[in-house]
Formats: structure tokens, sequence, C-alpha cells
């Protein structure tokens, strides 16, 4: 009995180191990939990659893996019953081989099934992404910030002198047909909320929240954004003219419903001054495609000038061919000044879309290798089983069965264990939907298309590692295996 021990103990050390092996081999390889694909921004990125604690971490996995999967295999051979095993003519039976091999296949499919589950959700929510149009025309187009010294400008009209010199700088370049400026915005970040409420509609009229930016009077007019009704800002929209606004659409509707704003005569809470809507603009959606448009209000920015902002160029040629040129010309207007995040404005987006694109393909890795180790589970349990039942076997079709019979058989067999671990793992994925939710764009964690698209892949994989135990239980020689016995 020593000796089994010792025989069964080794067979799987041996396996599990050279598991080991190869998954280090495949994950040096898996990782420089995935460094590749990481989008900038994520922590301790440098860090990531194979070292000393990795290695020791492989091989403290290894040892214990080659030590405790051999064990309930090797004290179940050190239990044999000699007499019982010689009379049955087999050392195990096929229930028995069945038994724990069954639910680990059970598992290693529900598992499965689970990383496909939200690998299959947030490739529906790229594909969502990856629709999403802002509402202009995103090509041909340079966005920078940069930031005045509050050193050197100290008060808002030096602000506001200081970029009307850049815009007029940047509106020169060749190849640049309009240049806007705004605070912040839905693509760049960063934005501010107020209350509003009408101008004169008594105390109890209730405020609305709104987010705010200031811009130029070419801003919209350089995106292209659509003006809905009234006018763009203005020459005289300056600094110490009546407060103007304009507003989107969706505030407009929240509001005044389809009456016409222009005109009409806002208050913002703890304002000491009415304010005046010149116009209504068009909604930019928000970048998370399914979520409505907010309520926003926007400001000349010669009435309320920060010393931050960001500037966006409408050019007729390739955009980033202009960022030198654009660095010349704002260390020309003051040394001082530095373009920041300089890029295009497709690049911004696919910039937006690499924190998603590389969550998909992560989990994707991890659900097609958890769907790999189900499917040799499957095969491997049907082996086993069939190995065991090779004497039944062979007296069924002694007795006449059909080798149809057989296939159904052991088919029906595999595809018991899967169908119960997808349906393990459905319960599993319904049960952490709500922990998914912040991850995805336009789908719902429970879609039942994908889990109806997915749970059909597990299935046909799952029959397809069936296949090759079940065909192979056709082939048994009832004649080979009673001389067996």
């Amino acid at each position: 009995r020593g000796a089994l021990f010792r025989l069964v103990a080794a067979e799987g050390f041996v396996l599990a180191a050279v598991g080991g092996v190869v998954g280090l081999l495949v994950a040096a390889w898996a990782a420089d990939g995935l460094l590749r694909l990481m989008p900038n921004g994520l922590p301790r990125v440098t860090h990531v990659g194979l070292d000393g604690r990795v290695l020791g971490f492989t091989l403290v996995l290894t040892v214990a893996v080659g030590t405790l999967a051999p064990l309930l295999p090797a004290l179940r051979a050190m239990r044999l019953d000699l007499t019982s095993a010689l009379k049955q003519g087999q050392p195990t039976g096929w229930r028995s081989a069945l038994g724990l091999r069954g639910g680990l296949v059970v598992f290693e499919v529900a598992t499965a099934f689970l990383l496909a589950i939200g690998a299959g959700l947030l490739a529906r929510s790229f594909t969502t992404l990856l629709r999403w149009q802002p509402g202009f025309e995103r090509t041909h187009l340079l966005t920078f910030w940069t930031l005045a010294s509050p050193g050197t400008y100290k008060d808002a009209p030096s602000v506001a002198a200081l970029f009307a010199r850049v815009e007029g700088e940047l509106r020169s370049l060749p190849g640049v047909s309009g240049v806007g400026m705004v605070s912040s915005g839905a693509l760049f970040g960063g934005e501010e909320t107020g209350e509003f409420a009408l101008d004169g509609a008594g105390g109890g009229e209730p405020f609305l929240a709104a987010r705010w930016y200031d811009m130029s009077a070419t801003y919209f007019p350089t995106l292209g954004v659509a003006l809905r009704r009234g006018r763009f800002f203005g020459a005289a929209d300056r600094a110490g003219a009546p407060p103007v606004a304009l507003i989107n659409e969706t505030m407009a509707r929240r509001l005044f419903g389809v009456a016409d704003p222009v005109g009409r005569r806002l208050r913002e809470r703890n304002g000491d001054r009415a304010i005046e809507i010149v116009g209504v603009v068009a909604d930019i959606p928000p970048f998370t495609p399914g979520v409505a448009a907010q309520p926003e209000i926007y400001w000349p920015y010669a009435q309320r000038p920060r010393w931050a902002s960001y500037f966006v160029l409408r050019t007729s040629g390739e955009p980033a061919t202009l960022a030198q040129a654009v660095e010349s010309r704002l260390a020309s207007v003051d040394p001082d000044l530095r373009p920041g995040r300089l890029q295009t404005m497709d690049d911004l987006v696919a910039a937006k879309l690499a924190r998603p694109r590389f969550q998909m393909i992560l989990i994707g890795v991890f659900a097609t290798l958890a769907l790999t180790l189900a499917l040799v589970g499957v095969y491997g349990v049907l082996a086993a089983s069939v190995a065991a039942r090779t004497r039944e076997l062979g007296v069924r079709l002694a007795l006449g069965a059909s080798t149809g019979q057989l296939l159904g058989l052991v088919f029906h067999q595999g595809m018991l264990l899967s169908g119960a671990g997808v349906a393990i793992g459905a319960l599993a994925a319904l049960g952490v939907s709500r922990f998914a939710t912040a991850l995805l764009y336009g789908v719902r964690a429970t879609d039942p298309l994908t889990y109806g698209l997915v749970g059909c892949l597990v299935l046909v994989a799952a029959a397809t590692a069936c296949l090759i135990p079940a065909r192979r239980a056709t082939r048994v020689d009832p004649m080979t295996s009673f001389r067996g016995e």
C-alpha cells in the first residue's frame, strides 16, 4: 500500500511540476502582450512582470497542487479491498469514476460560464462605446489645455486678455479654420455644478441642478455643435455687460417644456444678478452610452474667465502635424505657457476607450482559460467513465445495443454535468451582477441575450469535448472486454 501511495503521489507531483513550468512560460509570453495593451494611468504598471515573488509563488503553488491533488486518489488506492476488487473484475466502478471528478467538472463549467458572461457583457459594452458619437464632427480637431500663472496674471481681466491673444495667434496658423476655448467639459473632465431657477417666479420655485462651463464665443462653432434657438455668444458679451448664458436642450426642456426659453432670465442660488438666456444648443451626450445628457449652462468666457482652459483647433489637414507650431505660438505669447495633453480629438476618444478595452481583453483571456480547463475536465471524466464501463458497454453491445445508443448514453452523461455547471454558473452570475454594473456601458448586467449566447457557446464546447469519449465507447469490442475481465 505504501508503494501504491508513492506511485500515485509521484505521478501527480510530476504532472504538477510540468504544469507549473508550462504556466510560467505562458505567463512570461502573455505578460508582455498585456503590458502593451494596458491603458495609461493604471497604478503600479511598472511593477507588473515576472520576478522572484512570482517564481516563489509558482513554486509554492506547484508543490501544494502536486501534494494535495494526488492525496485523495492515493488514499482511495490504499483502501482498496482486494477480494471485492477481484470479484468485481474492475478496480473501480463507473459511478466511482464520476463522483468527485464529476463535481469538479460541474465547478469548472460553472466558473467558465461565469467568466464568459463577464467577457460577453464587456464585449457588448465595448461595442456600444465604439458607436458613441459626441454630436459633432470629431475628426480634424486638435485639443490641449494650458494654465496662466496666477503669479503673473493676478486678476481676471489680465487672464482674459492673455487667452484672447492666444486664440488670435492660433487662428493665424496655416490650415486652422477655427479656434475655441472652454473651461472643461464631458470629454476633458472636470465640471462645476450650480442650482438655477426662473427669475421672478417666487420663492417657492424649485431650483434645478445643472453643470456649468465658461467658453469663448467661437467654441461651439469650432466644434460644430448645432444651435437650436437664439444665437451664440458675440463680441458684445464682454466683461461688464449684462450676464448672458447658453443652455442645452435638456435644461431647456426641464425648465420650459416646449416654450421658447430665449430672452427668459434665470437666477442662480446665492447669485445677485439675473442671467438672460440668449440661445439653446444641442446636447453633447456624455461619454457613457445609455446615460441621458444632463442639464448644462454655458457662460461667456469674457464674463467669467478662469486661469486654466482647454483649446480646440479645427484644421483642414491632419491636426497632429500642428503640434510643434502650437507650442511655438504659445511660447511667443508667453514663454511660461505650455500645452498639456496635446492630442487629436480622435486620440482623446481612443484613450477613453483604452480602459474598457483592456478590461474586456483581460476577462476574455481568463474566460478562455477557464473554458479550456472545463473542456479538459469534461473530456477527462468521460474518458475515465468509458474506461471504467468497458465491461458494461461490451455486455450492452453483446445484448443488441446499437452504437447510437451507446453514443447517446455517454454523451448524455457528459451533457448532464455540463448543463448542471451552466445552471450553477448562471445563478452565480446573477448573484454578482450588481458588482459589474459600474464597468458596463449601455448594457445591463443581467442582459438575457448575452446569457443565452454564452450558455449556447459553453454547451457547444462541452458537447465537442464529450464527442471523443462517446465515439470511443461505440468502438468497444465485446469479446476483448470479456477476455480482459
